[in-house]
């Protein structure tokens, strides 16, 4: 599942938090507090926020929001990413999510420029002995 993945640290204090609809995991890490809001129904973290341990400021900041169900899991439409150190803001809409498309096997062939040529490795290095 996209956005399932949550790194916390072994040691340290980690605190968990819920209501009927979210989990919120909050840890100390780097000199930041981070904080997680987790979707109990979807299992999606559908926010990520990365806070200045002092000032409690938002550094940085990824929503996953619009969440539909595909092929029995649960994937965000809409991905925003706040950054306030590079001053950005981006957001991803996806308007069509397709599972094992057809892709025509000439798609990936890596086609090599007239002129180079092609060599194996063990020609290479058949003069650097080892």
């Amino acid at each position: 599942m996209y956005g399932s993945r949550l790194e916390t640290p072994t040691a340290g204090s980690v605190t968990l938090e819920e209501n009927s609809a979210y989990y919120r995991v909050s840890w100390s890490d780097g000199g930041y507090r981070q904080q997680a809001l987790i979707d109990k129904k979807s299992r999606i973290i559908v926010r990520q926020r990365t806070l200045g341990n002092k000032d409690g400021a938002l550094v940085r900041e990824v929503d996953r929001t619009s969440l539909i169900k595909a092929g029995g899991s649960y994937y965000p439409r809409r991905i925003s990413i706040y950054d306030r150190e590079q001053r950005q803001k981006v957001t991803f809409l996806f308007s069509q999510l397709e599972f094992d498309p057809t892709i025509p096997a000439d798609t990936f062939i890596i086609k090599l420029p007239k002129q180079y040529e092609e060599k194996s490795l063990a020609d290479f290095m058949k003069d650097y002995p080892f």
